[in-house]
Order: C-alpha cells, then sequence, then structure tokens
C-alpha cells in the first residue's frame, strides 16, 4: 500500500472514474472533483493531497487558474507533485510552461502515469501518510478508568488499534514509534499534560496529540496554543464529558501529507533588482481577491495584491517584495503606485461589465508621508477613470500604531478627497480598539485568525461578535476576511458584518479570471442565499462614506 493521496480534477467523468479506480487498487485515496472551482475549494479547506492530477480545459474553471491558485497557497500546503492533462497537442509543450512537473495527452495511460508519480514522490523525499480515516496506533493517557475504557472501546471500532494508561510511564515503556496518535488528558494525577507536551517534541517519532480537560476552554486552548508553538500537531481539544463521535473524526483528521516544507526568503538584493526591472518595463504583476455582500453574496469590490511574481525568479512571497522595496522610500512609492493603477484599470472593467464596488489598495505609511502623497494618490485615480470614492486604502493596524502627526493629517485629507479608509487586521492586537477612536477610517477588517479560532472556541466567537458589533455602532463597514468553510459564512452572516472575502468566494487570481466568475458567483448565491433579496447595499455605502 502506497499511501498516496490524489486530488483529480476532471470533467470527464468516464475518464477520471477509471484514473481513480487505477491509483485506488494501487493503495492511493484519491479524490475526484469536475471542475478548477471544486478543486479550489477542496485545497483551501484543507485537503492536502500528494499529488494533484488536473485537466487544462474544464468547464467552471479551468486548470490553469486552478494551478495559478495551488502556487498561491503556502508551501506547507501545496502537492508534493503537480500532473496536467490535455486533449490538445502537445509539440513544443512542457509541463513547466503551466508550472507543473508531468504532462500528459489524453488519454493518459495510469501505469505511466503511476510510475512518473511515484518516482517524483521518491525524489521530493515526501514519505507516504495513511489516507485519511484509515487505521491509526493510538495511545489514551487519561486516569479516569471509565473514560480510556469508553474510549477505547469506541475508536477501536473504527479499526484503530489502541492502548491505555493511567500516567505518563507508557510513553517511555512504549517504543518511539508504537503509536501515532497521542490522547492526552491535560490533568493527571502524577503530572499535568503540558509537561508532557514539551517531551513529545524529543521523540524520534512524533505523534499528532489530541487534547482533554475538565476546567474549561481557557485551559484547552491555551494548551493546544503551547503544542502548536513546540511544533506539535493539534487534531483537536475537548471538554469533558468527551463526544467520542467528534473524537473520532478528529482522530480520521492528518496532518498533512507532506511534511511540511521550508518557507524560503528570497535574496532581497535579487528580489529588489527584479522589481526595479519590472517597474521600469511597466509594472508588477497584480491579482485581485472579490469581496462579496455577506448576506446576498453580491459582488462588491475587490482587492488588489501582489501576484508574488517576478521576472527571471521563482515565485516570492509578497511580503518579500515589499521588504524589498521598503529599503528605499522611492522603490516603495513606484511599487504603491504600480498597483495602484491597475488597481484603477481592473476596478474600470468591471465596472463596464456591470458590477459594482470600490477596489482596495494597501497603502504603507511611508507612502502616505511622501511629498504631495494626497495629490498623487488623487491624480493616479482620476487618470485611469474612477473618482477617490471607488477607492479604499487599507491601512495595516500594526504600521499605524504610532501614526505621526503628519500621518493623521494625511488620513484627514485623503477622507476629505473621497477615499475610503480601511483599518485591516483589528484585533490582532490591542491598538486595534485605539486606532478606531483615532483613525478616520470607514471600514474595518477582523483579522483573520480570529475567524479561524472561531471554528474551534467560543472565546473567540464571542471576540468576533463583538468587534463585528462595535464597528456597526461606529457607522463602519466590517468585513470579514479568512472566509474557508460553510462555518465561517455561517459565523458572519450571524453577525452584524457586511462583507466576505476568502477562499470560499475565490482565491486572489488574475484580473481576466476573476471577471470570468460570473458562472461561480451565481452558483455561490444559488447554494448560500436561499432567494435572499441582493439590497442591503445603500447602508454599507451610507457608511462607508
Amino acid at each position: 500500500m502506497t499511501g498516496h493521496s490524489m486530488l483529480l480534477c476532471d470533467d470527464e467523468p468516464a475518464l477520471a472514474e477509471e484514473i481513480a479506480e487505477f491509483f485506488t487498487s494501487l493503495g492511493w485515496s484519491v479524490r475526484t472533483c469536475a471542475d478548477g472551482l471544486a478543486a479550489e475549494r477542496l485545497l483551501s479547506g484543507g485537503l492536502a493531497p500528494s499529488c494533484l492530477v488536473t485537466d487544462l480545459h474544464m468547464p467552471g474553471g479551468g486548470g490553469e487558474t486552478l494551478l495559478a491558485v495551488v502556487r498561491s497557497l503556502p508551501p506547507e500546503k501545496q502537492p508534493a507533485v503537480v500532473a496536467v492533462m490535455t486533449g490538445h497537442a502537445l509539440e513544443g509543450t512542457t509541463a513547466a510552461a503551466f508550472g507543473a512537473d508531468l504532462l500528459y495527452r489524453k488519454p493518459a495511460d495510469p501505469f505511466v502515469m503511476a510510475e512518473d508519480l511515484a518516482s517524483r514522490l521518491r525524489a521530493s523525499a515526501i514519505p507516504p501518510s495513511p489516507p485519511a480515516g484509515a487505521e491509526r496506533s493510538i495511545l489514551i493517557i487519561e486516569d479516569d478508568p471509565m473514560i480510556r475504557k469508553e474510549l477505547a472501546a469506541f475508536l477501536e471500532g473504527f479499526g484503530h488499534q489502541v492502548a491505555t494508561s493511567a500516567g505518563v510511564d507508557a510513553l517511555d515503556q512504549r517504543p518511539q514509534s508504537a503509536f501515532d496518535v497521542l490522547i492526552l488528558d491535560l490533568h493527571l494525577v502524577e503530572t499535568d499534560g503540558l509537561k508532557i507536551l514539551h517531551g513529545l517534541r524529543d521523540r524520534a517519532v512524533v505523534p499528532d496529540v489530541l487534547l482533554l480537560s475538565g476546567h474549561g476552554e481557557s485551559v484547552l486552548k491555551a494548551a493546544t496554543t503551547v503544542a502548536e508553538r513546540l511544533g506539535l500537531t493539534v487534531l483537536g481539544a475537548y471538554g469533558k464529558p468527551v463526544d467520542p463521535d467528534a473524537l473520532a473524526r478528529s482522530v480520521a483528521r492528518r496532518g498533512l501529507d507532506a511534511a511540511p516544507r521550508d518557507i524560503r526568503t528570497s535574496d532581497p538584493d535579487a528580489v529588489r533588482g527584479a522589481l526595479v526591472a519590472a517597474l521600469d518595463a511597466g509594472g508588477i504583476p497584480i491579482a485581485f481577491q472579490p469581496k462579496m455582500c455577506a448576506r446576498t453574496l453580491v459582488f462588491a469590490g475587490a482587492e488588489a495584491l501582489l501576484a508574488g511574481t517576478l521576472p527571471g525568479l521563482d515565485p516570492v512571497r509578497p511580503q518579500d517584495i515589499v521588504a524589498a522595496a521598503a529599503a528605499s522610500t522611492e522603490l516603495l512609492v513606484r511599487l504603491t503606485l504600480s498597483v495602484l493603477e491597475q488597481a484603477v484599470g481592473g476596478c474600470v472593467r468591471w465596472r463596464h461589465l456591470g458590477w459594482q464596488g470600490p477596489v482596495s489598495v494597501n497603502l504603507p505609511v511611508e507612502v502616505l508621508l511622501a511629498p504631495d502623497a494626497v495629490g498623487t494618490l488623487e491624480r493616479v485615480t482620476r487618470a485611469g477613470g474612477l473618482r477617490p470614492a471607488d477607492v479604499t486604502f487599507e491601512l495595516i493596524e500594526d504600521a499605524v500604531y504610532d501614526s505621526s502627526t503628519a500621518a493623521l493629517a494625511a488620513l484627514a485629507q485623503l477622507r476629505l478627497a473621497g477615499f475610503g479608509l480601511s483599518l485591516d487586521d483589528v484585533g490582532r492586537r490591542q491598538s486595534g480598539l485605539l486606532q478606531l477612536a483615532n483613525l478616520p477610517v470607514s471600514e474595518i477588517k477582523i483579522d483573520i485568525e480570529i475567524l479561524r479560532q472561531a471554528r474551534t472556541w467560543g472565546k473567540a466567537r464571542e471576540i468576533f461578535a463583538s468587534l463585528a458589533a462595535l464597528g456597526r455602532r461606529l457607522g463602519v463597514a466590517v468585513v470579514a476576511e479568512g472566509v474557508e468553510e460553510d462555518v465561517d459564512l455561517a459565523l458572519v452572516r450571524a453577525h452584524s458584518v457586511d462583507y466576505v472575502q476568502g477562499f470560499l468566494i475565490s482565491p486572489k487570481r488574475p484580473l481576466d479570471d476573476m471577471l470570468a466568475l460570473g458562472l461561480e458567483f451565481e452558483q455561490l448565491r444559488r447554494r448560500y442565499c436561499d432567494g435572499r433579496e441582493a439590497a442591503g447595499d445603500e447602508d454599507w455605502d451610507s457608511r462607508r462614506r
């Protein structure tokens, strides 16, 4: 049994079924989908296959767009091997031209594919991991004998191998590789679970962890944070009494199939040189992430973001590009104006399609303080065919923590000129509430980490609700970033949130690809809106101004 996993994306059911059955017979775990949009949702929802195999030409989201989305994922979430298939002629075409590892003419020979993929995985030094839900070796350390017995019997019913112990001595008595999941009570008679967590990182084989506690959510949350900072994979954390069904689902969840890869930071000098060359040649590539009305999922604008590519370099992290530009205020100004020019052009194009909503652009404080900054930003905006009211500048919360008098004056001038101002990452640190009192913002974006934690923790849900309600009371628009799962959208809609961004809607895309998503947006509305009226934007527009 190989233990490798595959996401197979192809709109020909017979071909997809044939390939899936073949690889399943070899011991692979295979997940199939019929278009690129469905594949994007699976990947953004946490699916981490060893390999991605995709057709290039499909309705409802093509393979080339899917490949661009895959390249935008964090390195640890990218498939180890990417293969593409096409029914078109391949003369002179290589896999590298699509940013893939392997390229096949349809119908592809599954035997050849299997050999190629296995060879690539071996070369990547990615160890196979059993598919989600497969048998796991579990050690339960819990000093309550009834809980030990009940959990063990329940998990054994799913085919898992389970051993139990009342104390920490079981860790020393069992071989290093004897279990791959540890279910740990945090409050043991002889010790506390936090000491055990610290010791796990020194083991030759580090197990995934599930935490139990009868001392409330605060203790569980703190222990989970400690474990994650120690580099452990936490599959779940549960208060007592434990829901065995929920615990079994967490056991079936695996860490990433591929071991996390190092996120390499690009050479600053090389990035700076490539950035200057790109700007001299006419501009740096950007992408757009759409923003939707939370209630109706009607398009409501988009955020312009760096695409993460520069001529002559491998993919570059956007933060590395910004860091390279920040060494020179002049270069950072050039970068910002290049993004603004393209963002304005993108907004003009979607307005021609009848789509409404402003374009958002990140505005570094250094650019805000440059000579005649407000006048320059207004001239670029109007020259591109927009009014200032059609542009929202986003300010990072940390960057404006100690805003100078000059910065505050410039922000006020931007608002007087008609621009929108959005405070990003609100809730990341205490300063966010102070900035809401000090800055003339028209919009706040709740920090993405709060929404992610709200999937698990009640306190995070309360914080999210409080920030959303505060924004409403202050008369500013509220945006929830990082909406990736159905539960995220449900939480957002339960509170006073105006707009959503995230992979559930769409990752960032080249402009042409985003503008081609009309059908996908309509499918989203049919799935999530249940006939809601596409109304209510006027209320937000009055608060934004």
